[in-house]
């Protein structure tokens, strides 16, 4: 049976709770107030923030509406015809269509147009009281600034003030100019000079407007005959024009006439050449068709000549010369150049030989080289390398070079010291520049009897001449590798680029 009986041993161990100071009280009260403090506070601090946050948002809606607004602006006032009827401004359209784009700020934009509007019609009213000296000047001054594309509008405004001083007591002349420096301040600087023009013409009056720039019609001489021509000023910094209408009646020149060309005649012939004409419907030297309006006439049948301009005789003389020479040289080296192409094989195949071969095969090399100089060999007992290095005909087959001239010098001196890769080197060289002399005259045989275009042929195709580009071409595959393989990386990307070059002028095909 259980016992609740209180031991006297367990009873006497208890402990009764600690006291409290009033010290602990005080503190445990303080908590409790600074707890209540920040209660309250918190939610102030929250507020506030959550204010700053929603008054960014507002400032950033605001500017992005503005920003908007702008590009609303911008496009609309971009096209005249929004807010402009028949060339002016028109508030009744800027007020109907400006607040439906640009609520926030399309204020200030219609104050300024109204501005605009104002300076214009106060322009207009000033206008009709002008005297005519008073408008010839103020067109003059517009339009000389608008044709020089002046793009400041101080600068308008400093001529414009001139005016006044020369026009001292004309009340006119003051309001016109208040008006249009206005205008022109409003204006863009890019369209300036067009505004310029514009104002220029409308000081005019209608009689004076029509006098200048109303379409002229004339009957025009364009020496072989005579032709009806309207011509249409320059208007609003518009290009002026000349139209070409029905022929009125032609001209006949005495046979055997002779006339000076003019730049840009019919015949493509220089300025200053002098040709003989005559016959009916004679001859219409210096015209140019096309620009007339019309379409552009082939090149008429070549004329008699009668003699050329002096610059073009001392030009056409000096390329002949240059174009025969040329033509003369390439054409003989082309008939040996096949043998000559056979004989370096040769040497390319014998050379290896001549290094670890007996005496007679080293004589063997130096007999092919010595046969492809045209050089009988061992005509004499030994020749001389010194005497080699001066064989003019060995110096042109290496295409100038001394150096490839030198290796092939040595190479034919049985006695000399002669290196494999060498010979080699100049034996590719020369065989691609007997390719390179073939592939030429392919190329400028067609020009053979023009002289001038045969030289600007010569002049397009000097920077692709390297025998090393035409040896390249009449390799396989394997071996074009291999010849690329061997060269520095900097020569390989401009041996590329030459390649391609020759290709596209169509030398190499």
């Amino acid at each position: 049976m259980a016992d609740f009986g209180i031991k006297p041993d367990l009873a006497l161990g208890l402990k009764p709770p600690a006291t409290m100071s009033l010290a602990d009280m005080v503190n445990i009260a303080r908590g409790v107030q600074a707890y209540q403090q920040a209660e309250q506070t918190n939610p102030l601090a929250l507020q506030q923030a959550q204010q700053a946050t929603r008054t960014g948002e507002i400032n950033l809606g605001v500017a992005e509406q503005q920003n908007a607004e702008r590009m609303n602006l911008q496009r609309f006032f971009s096209d005249p015809e929004n807010f402009q009827t028949n060339g002016r401004i028109d508030l009744n359209k800027v007020n109907k269509i400006v607040p439906q784009i640009a609520p926030l700020t399309g204020r200030e934009a219609m104050q300024n147009v109204a501005v605009l509007a104002n300076a214009q019609t106060t322009a207009d009213t000033s206008k009709r009281g002008l005297t005519q000296d008073a408008r010839e000047k103020v067109a003059s001054r517009l339009s000389l600034m608008g044709r020089l594309g002046i793009d400041k509008p101080e600068l308008y405004g400093k001529e414009l003030d001139n005016l006044v001083t020369e026009f001292p007591n004309d009340e006119n002349v003051k309001e016109l100019v208040n008006s249009y420096k206005v205008v022109l301040s409003r204006s863009g600087g890019i369209n300036l000079p067009e505004v310029a023009l514009k104002e220029a013409q409308s000081v005019l009056t209608v009689g004076q407007q029509e006098e200048r720039f109303g379409p002229r019609v004339a009957a025009t001489d364009i020496g072989g005959q005579i032709v009806e021509t309207v011509t249409t000023p320059s208007i609003a910094g518009r290009a002026p024009k000349i139209e070409m209408g029905k022929a009125l009646a032609s001209k006949t020149l005495s046979p055997g006439t002779e006339i000076t060309l003019t730049e840009g005649n019919q015949y493509g012939l220089p300025a200053g050449t002098k040709i003989l004409v005559g016959g009916a419907g004679g001859s219409t030297a210096g015209v140019r068709p096309e620009q007339m309006g019309q379409p552009k006439a082939k090149q008429a049948a070549a004329p008699a000549i009668s003699s050329l301009s002096p610059l073009e005789s001392s030009t056409l003389a000096a390329d002949a010369k240059l174009a025969a020479e040329d033509y003369t040289n390439i054409s003989q080296i082309a008939q040996t150049s096949q043998q000559q192409i056979q004989n370096l094989r040769q040497i390319k195949a014998s050379a290896p030989k001549g290094f670890t071969g007996a005496v007679g095969e080293r004589q063997a090399v130096a007999a092919s080289v010595l046969n492809t100089l045209g050089i009988p060999a061992y005509e004499k007992e030994k020749v001389e390398t010194d005497l080699l290095n001066k064989n003019g005909k060995l110096l042109a087959m290496a295409g100038g070079n001394t150096d490839m001239a030198r290796a092939m010098a040595e190479a034919a001196n049985p006695n000399a010291k002669m290196e494999a890769k060498s010979i080699e080197k100049v034996a590719n060289y020369m065989i691609g520049g007997s390719l390179m002399n073939n592939a030429k005259l392919d190329f400028l045989d067609p020009y053979k009897n023009n002289a001038r275009q045969y030289v600007s042929k010569m002049k397009e195709i000097k920077d692709v001449l390297n025998p090393n580009l035409f040896y390249f071409e009449s390799l396989n595959d394997q071996e074009a590798r291999k010849f690329l393989d061997e060269m520095p990386l900097e020569e390989k990307k401009q041996f590329r680029k030459q390649l391609e070059k020759a290709t596209k002028i169509g030398i190499i095909k």
